[in-house]
C-alpha cells in the first residue's frame, strides 16, 4: 500500500510538470524562434565586432595623443617626460591585448548589466528548456554570442575606468607645466570612446520587433515569470529569499538597526564594547565621506580644470559616415487658380553633418507640370535643376541657410535633350528655416524654409523670395 501511495505521488508530481511545460507552446508564440534567433545573433555578432574594432581605433588615437604630449613635455622637462611616458608603447599594447584575449567569466555583479541582454537569455534558456527541440544548439550558440558580447562591454567599461585615471594623472602632472590645453585633445578623444561605447550598449539593450513580440508573449506566462526571478541576473543581485542574506529585513524596507547590530555580534561577540565600537566606525566613515566631499567641492571651484570641459565634443566623429548622412525631400508648387497646381517642384538631398549643428549637401530638383485645370490634366516635364546646400544652427529648432542652385526653367521632352549649364538659371539662395520634429515611422522632421535668391535682381520677373516645405528620412 505504501509502495503505491509513493508511485502515484511520483505520477501526480511528474504530470503537474508536464502541465506546467505545457501552458505555452510554440504556436501561442506571435513570432517563429528560429528566425528571432538567427537575426539576433547576427545583429549580436556584428556589435561584439564593430565595438572591439572602434576600441581598437581610439585606443590608437589615445596613443598619438600621448606621444605629443610626450614631445611637448620633452621640451620643457627631460626628466619629467621620461618619467610620465616611458612605458607608452607597452601600456597600449596591453590594454589592445585585454579587448582582443578572451578573459575569464566576470562575475555577474561586477558586469555591466544590460536590461535587454538580460531578458533575451532568460527568454532563449527557457525556449531552450521548455519548447524548442530541435534547434537548442541555435540557442546555445546565441547565449554564448551574447555572454561574449556582454563580457566585451564589461572589458571596455573597465578600459574606460583605466584611462580615466590616467586621464586624471596626467591632469595633475601637466597643470604645473601649463600643458592643460594639449590634454584637451587627450581627454576629447577620451570623451568620444565613452559615447561610442554607450551608444553600442543602448543599441543593443533595443530590441526589435520581433524580440518584443516575443518577449511580451513569454511575460504573460506566469511559469515565465517564476523561471525569469530564479534565473535572471537580477536574482545575482537580488536574492529571491530573504535567507540568502541574513541582513535582509523581512518585514521588506531598510535595514534595522537590530539587525545589524546582531550581526555585528555574531562576527565580533558580545559585549559591553560592541556599542561603543559600532559608535566609534560610524564616525570614522562619516569623516572620511566628509573629507571626500570637500576635496569635490574644491574640484568643482578649479576654474582650470572645468576649462578643459567647457567644450563640447563633436558627438558626429563618434557616428560612422552613414550615420551621418541625412536624406531629405521638399515640395514647392505654383497654382494656376485658388487650388489646382499647374506645376510641382520636387527635390531630393543628401546632407552630411560635419558637426552637432553644421549641415552640407547636395541635391537636385524636378519640376512636373500636371495641366491647365481639373478637366485638362497632362504630366509633363516642366524643369529639372541641380543644388547644394549648407545649414547652420543658430539658436533652438532655427537654422541658417545657404545654398548655389542651377535650374532649367523650360519644357523638355526627356532628360537627353537638357542643353548644357550655359543656358540654365543660377540662383544664390539665403535664408532661414525652422525645424519641427514629427513621431513618424518614415520621417524625422520638417523644414519651413523662407529663402531669398540673391540673384533675381539680375533677372526681369524672377521670383525673389521662396517658401519651400522639406522633410527629412529616417
Amino acid at each position: 500500500m505504501r509502495a503505491l501511495f509513493v508511485c502515484l505521488l511520483i505520477m501526480s508530481m511528474h504530470s503537474g510538470r508536464l502541465m506546467a511545460q505545457s501552458d505555452i507552446t510554440t504556436g501561442m508564440l506571435p513570432v517563429n524562434p528560429t528566425r528571432m534567433m538567427s537575426g539576433l545573433y547576427e545583429r549580436t555578432a556584428r556589435a561584439d565586432r564593430q565595438l572591439r574594432d572602434k576600441s581598437l581605433q581610439y585606443l590608437q588615437r589615445l596613443k598619438t595623443k600621448e606621444q605629443r604630449l610626450y614631445k611637448r613635455l620633452y621640451k620643457k622637462d627631460t626628466a619629467a617626460a621620461r618619467q610620465l611616458f616611458s612605458d607608452i608603447e607597452e601600456r597600449y599594447y596591453l590594454y589592445g591585448q585585454q579587448l582582443t584575449t578572451d578573459a575569464p567569466p566576470i562575475h555577474a555583479l561586477r558586469q555591466q548589466y544590460v536590461p535587454n541582454l538580460d531578458s533575451v537569455n532568460v527568454a532563449l534558456r527557457f525556449l531552450q528548456d521548455h519548447l524548442l527541440s530541435g534547434n537548442t544548439a541555435l540557442a546555445g550558440q546565441l547565449q554564448a554570442g551574447m555572454a561574449g558580447f556582454q563580457q566585451q562591454v564589461s572589458q571596455t567599461s573597465a578600459l574606460q575606468a583605466l584611462l580615466a585615471g590616467r586621464s586624471e594623472l596626467l591632469q595633475t602632472q601637466l597643470r604645473s607645466f601649463g600643458l592643460l590645453k594639449e590634454l584637451r585633445k587627450f581627454r576629447q578623444e577620451l570623451t568620444y570612446y565613452k559615447i561610442t561605447v554607450a551608444r553600442y550598449r543602448s543599441y543593443l539593450n533595443q530590441p526589435d520587433k520581433l524580440v518584443s513580440k516575443l518577449l511580451s508573449a513569454l511575460s504573460a506566462q506566469p511559469i515565465f515569470k517564476q523561471f525569469f526571478q530564479r534565473y535572471s541576473a537580477l536574482a545575482a543581485l537580488l536574492p529571491p529569499s530573504p535567507d540568502a542574506n541574513p541582513l535582509l529585513n523581512p518585514g521588506g524596507g531598510l535595514q534595522v538597526r537590530s539587525l545589524v547590530m546582531n550581526s555585528l555580534q555574531q562576527t565580533v561577540g558580545s559585549g559591553p564594547n560592541v556599542n561603543e565600537l559600532f559608535q566609534q566606525q560610524m564616525g570614522s566613515a562619516y569623516s572620511q565621506l566628509q573629507t571626500i566631499k570637500d576635496k569635490l567641492a574644491a574640484f568643482k571651484k578649479d576654474k582650470t580644470l572645468n576649462d578643459l570641459d567647457e567644450h563640447v565634443p563633436n558627438r558626429q566623429k563618434t557616428r560612422s559616415v552613414l550615420q551621418r548622412l541625412e536624406l531629405g525631400t521638399n515640395f514647392q508648387s505654383t497654382r494656376a487658380n485658388a487650388w489646382f497646381p499647374t506645376t510641382t517642384d520636387i527635390g531630393l538631398s543628401v546632407g552630411y553633418r560635419l558637426n552637432d549643428k553644421s549641415l552640407v549637401g547636395l541635391g537636385g530638383s524636378y519640376k512636373a507640370g500636371w495641366g491647365k485645370d481639373i478637366r485638362h490634366i497632362a504630366l509633363s516635364h516642366q524643369g529639372f535643376g541641380l543644388r547644394s546646400f549648407l545649414s547652420y544652427k543658430i539658436k533652438g529648432s532655427f537654422h541658417a541657410t545657404g545654398g548655389l542652385e542651377y535650374n532649367y526653367q523650360k519644357p523638355f521632352g526627356n532628360f537627353r535633350d537638357l542643353p548644357g549649364m550655359n543656358d540654365w538659371q543660377k540662383s544664390g539662395l539665403v535664408g532661414i528655416s525652422k525645424v519641427i520634429a514629427l513621431r513618424h515611422k518614415l520621417l524625422t522632421k520638417t523644414q519651413l524654409q523662407l529663402l531669398y535668391d540673391l540673384l533675381a535682381k539680375d533677372r526681369d520677373g524672377t521670383q525673389r523670395f521662396i517658401f519651400r516645405i522639406g522633410y527629412n528620412f529616417k
